[in-house]
């Protein structure tokens, strides 16, 4: 009998070893293929899942700022008012122009008291002395969404009233000004003007803009032709249906001047800024107007006045990164994601303009009539509508 060891024995032979086959190989790569195609929707599901949630915690963060100062101050910020330029104004020293955003007010009660500290209060933004400021992004208020905005630093030479160089830092977030908001370029009387005022409807807007027929001090509410800030009070829709901030989707604005040389990528967003097209939003246009409606590069016409002609329906409109809607904080603290498919009012798809609602270019006054629409009622402070949990 021969031992296993004999070289000759049948079982100490080599077998013949068997390859891989082209087909056998294309098969594996294919199922490769196929795993990899089905597991990176899921990773980038997940990555977008912690970026909503960093989203919803920023939007949180600055309820929870909004409420310590109306507890501080006994009332929400303004929106918007006209501030002094300063003395070295380029233009009209000691004038009074838009001033600065509601979020530079917000600094002391957002955790950033050195900021608060080195901001002068006393001037508009756009000056030497508030540049610092200005140029120093605040990370609370970048979407991990919104790659393009999150860091961005652009310098702009002689871009303050003063010929200062501005570096403009950008928002993701922006007040809620409710469903109105016009503002006419002249009116003929002061119980006008205090009518259009009165139509602001929003959680923060326009304080003494301008006063009438000159422009003092527009931080005194008491001046003729103002309107004080929004209180708790004043809030009769209830705290948990009013909007207090929503998403921009900044990194989502056009990059390519328009037909009047603004490039909203650029000028619009800069968060030390009141302007419309900056730190405030409306849904007097629906939500995530990209793709819905067509970009009105100049709205100043029938439903917006923009002093500068730089904002257009998409930058002053609610919008986001997240697929299917944006998130939104309420003035109860609470922040919740609103879905696209919210009921709005109607809306011309050419431009976003409301159907439903008329304007009066003689008076400056709005009639709003029927439907008034659920994403614009929790944007109304103290619209009377009667809103369920299930609507939205």
């Amino acid at each position: 009998m021969k031992s296993f060891l004999d070289p000759n024995h049948p079982r100490s032979r080599p077998r013949g070893e068997r390859g891989f086959t082209l087909i056998e190989l294309l098969v594996v790569i294919a199922i490769i293929a196929v795993l990899i195609a089905l597991l990176l929707p899921a990773v980038q599901a997940a990555r977008e899942a912690a970026r909503r949630a960093q989203c919803v915690n920023n939007l949180k963060q600055l309820a929870l700022g909004l409420a310590n100062y109306e507890s501080a101050n006994g009332s929400y910020p303004y929106g918007m008012a006209r501030e002094n330029c300063g003395v070295n104004c380029l233009y009209s020293p000691g004038g009074y122009y838009v001033g600065s955003s509601l979020f530079t007010r917000m600094l002391a009660y957002l955790e950033q008291q050195p900021m608060a500290n080195a901001y002068n209060y006393s001037l508009i933004n756009w000056t030497g002395d508030n540049a610092t400021v200005g140029g120093a992004g605040l990370a609370l208020l970048w979407c991990p969404s919104d790659a393009l905005t999150t860091g961005l630093h652009i310098p702009f030479a002689g871009w303050g009233w003063d010929g200062s160089t501005q570096i403009l830092t950008y928002t993701n977030y922006a007040g809620n000004m409710g469903s109105i908001c016009k503002l006419p370029n002249t009116v003929s009387s002061p119980g006008q003007f205090q009518a259009i005022l009165n139509q602001a409807n929003g959680t923060f807007f326009y304080l003494g803009w301008p006063s009438f027929p000159v422009q003092p001090n527009p931080l005194a509410p008491q001046n003729p032709g103002s309107v004080r800030p929004v209180t708790i009070a004043g809030v009769t829709d209830g705290l948990s249906n009013t909007f207090a901030f929503g998403e921009k989707a900044h990194g989502k604005f056009s990059q390519t001047p328009d037909v009047y040389g603004s490039i909203d990528f650029q000028y619009n967003g800069a968060w030390v800024s009141g302007n419309f097209g900056d730190t405030l939003f409306t849904t007097l246009y629906p939500l995530n107007p990209f793709g819905k409606i067509g970009d009105d590069p100049n709205p100043n016409g029938d439903y917006f006045y923009g002093y500068d002609a730089q904002e257009d329906n998409y930058s002053i409109a609610a919008s986001s990164f997240h697929p299917g809607g944006a998130n939104f904080a309420f003035l109860d603290g609470s922040a919740r994601f609103i879905k696209d498919t919210i009921n709005s009012w109607p809306y011309n798809p050419a431009n976003g303009q409301p159907t439903n609602v008329i304007y009066n270019s003689s008076t400056g006054l709005f009639t709003v009539g029927p439907p008034m629409g659920v994403y614009q009622a929790l944007s109304t402070r103290a619209g009377g509508e009667v809103l369920s949990a299930d609507q939205y």
